[in-house]
């Protein structure tokens, strides 16, 4: 069933499809339609108790009326399959990704122009400019409907192919970015309270690199783990009978590790086709992604698991009491470095 309102002197009606009468709903969400000037009056005369009421020039106006009806109808129930089929915009509650199962939204900030669109799975989207607030302004977003967990995206701009600087995950060697329902992320068993600390002097600070920290065999992190961001808290691990990786950090008194550059960067991924393979080296200050976990300090190519595994990282340095800093230049990027 199809629900209408029509407007007449400013005065709602509602007109049900089923010419059953009485009050009906429409999934409780009324589709309202004003109808242009020189709409036959009589549409206007709906009461919700004794049905459609029409006026008395007699039968030829009830089926006017009639006539009227099924043809507003027919029309209103093609504009509904329309927007069914077809992206609906949205304001933009947080620039990126804003993910629900049965919609996502996607927002950009562009203030040098209005030329933006959504490159969805394949599928071009418009975007139209989102209405000021909370001190945002020249945003830009459409909302797409349905279930886009894992879908591939990437904006338009001018034209030209742009990653989402908010986005959360993307395709490796690629400028896609990846819609991820980041409630599948969270690390097992929930996480641990943050330690505490009570005077910034009180700190002991260790600024560790991901890679190095793990990758000789003398780390005593197994093979698969050297390297990654699981192998910086893998606990037990040894060398000639001393304690080393997390464990050697808690004999040492450390209270915040500050780690180098995690986020995606662009030197010696796959996405850098001139420095490749095990031996490159960087400390990853020329980042694509700042909220994207870099592909080589992952276990798993799996979206929702490499996020996991930041995260797991995280929350294994604070049950050992150990909080974490992120080290985080912005103004440094793949372009300017």
């Amino acid at each position: 069933m199809v629900c209408i309102t029509t407007l007449h002197r400013s005065r709602p009606s509602r007109v049900a499809s089923d010419r059953r009468g009485g009050r009906q709903r429409c999934c409780g969400l009324p589709v309202h339609i004003h109808l242009m000037a020189g709409a036959p009056k009589e549409l206007s005369a709906y009461n919700d108790d004794a049905g459609l009421q029409v006026n008395q020039e007699g039968r030829k106006m009830s089926d006017r009326v009639s006539s009227t009806s099924r043809y507003l109808r027919r029309g209103i129930f093609a504009l509904l399959l329309l927007m069914a089929l077809v992206p609906t915009t949205a304001d933009a509650e947080s620039l990126g990704t804003t993910y629900r199962p049965e919609a996502t939204t996607f927002a950009l900030w562009s203030p040098d122009t209005a030329k933006v669109q959504l490159l969805l799975d394949g599928t071009l989207h418009s975007m139209v400019r989102a209405p000021d607030a909370d001190g945002l302004t020249d945003v830009y977003a459409v909302t797409v409907s349905g279930d886009q967990h894992f879908k591939r995206y990437s904006f338009r701009v001018d034209g030209r192919v742009a990653r989402d600087p908010y986005g959360v995950m993307v395709d490796p060697a690629t400028d896609d970015n990846i819609v991820v329902n980041m409630a599948l992320a969270e690390p097992a068993g929930g996480w641990a309270p943050r330690p505490a600390l009570n005077a910034r002097e009180d700190a002991v600070i260790y600024e560790v690199h991901v890679r190095d920290f793990t990758i000789d065999p003398s780390s005593g992190v197994d093979p698969e783990m050297r390297g990654k961001f699981l192998g910086m808290v893998q606990p037990g691990t040894i060398f000639i009978g001393r304690a080393t990786g997390l464990d050697h950090l808690k004999e040492l008194g450390i209270t915040p590790v500050q780690i180098m550059p995690i986020f995606d960067f662009k030197s010696c991924s796959q996405h850098d086709p001139n420095h490749t393979g095990p031996d490159c080296y960087s400390w990853g200050y020329d980042p694509e992604n700042f909220n994207v976990p870099e592909e080589r300090y992952s276990v798993s190519n799996d979206p929702v698991e490499r996020i996991r595994e930041l995260k797991t990282m995280i929350n294994e340095f604070h049950k050992a009491g150990i909080r974490v800093i992120m080290d985080v230049v912005y103004n440094h990027t793949a372009v300017s470095w």
